[in-house]
């Protein structure tokens, strides 16, 4: 009886620790952290902070509506971003998808946790987001 009872508790625990394994990798492993189509970031401009890595000239051909230019190669993306909140929910964008694809994964590593990577201003511009221009 002994030997059966300390089965099934070695079962209960490695059962245990598989559920707790599954929800720990989803809750570390980039939960939050990802890239999405510029449709689903237009649906979700509204509920983030937006943050646009381009530079100035880049900005000044148009940007969306409301959004915070921290200017990567600049670096003043490098230099700002750790001030801003980890628990925030924001959407970074760039001209082509690689600036903000590098920023998204600077935001990942400083512990952020709710970051789109809504990648080309002018994909976001043609999927309907509202722009300076």
């Amino acid at each position: 009886m002994n030997g059966w009872r300390g089965r099934q508790n070695l079962l209960a625990i490695g059962v245990l620790l598989v559920s707790l394994l599954g929800c720990s990798s989803g809750t570390t492993e980039g939960v939050g952290v990802r890239t999405v189509s510029a449709t689903e970031a237009v649906k979700v401009l509204d509920s983030r902070v937006v943050i646009d890595v381009r530079g100035p000239d880049e900005v000044a051909e148009g940007a969306i509506v409301g959004a915070t230019v921290l200017d990567f190669n600049a670096g003043e993306f490098q230099a700002k971003i750790g001030d801003y909140d980890r628990n925030a929910a924001y959407l970074v964008y760039c001209r082509s998808g690689n600036r903000s694809g590098q920023a998204v994964a600077i935001m990942k590593e400083l512990g952020f946790t709710d970051v789109i990577d809504a990648g080309a201003y002018s994909d976001l511009a043609a999927a309907g987001a509202p722009t300076t221009k």
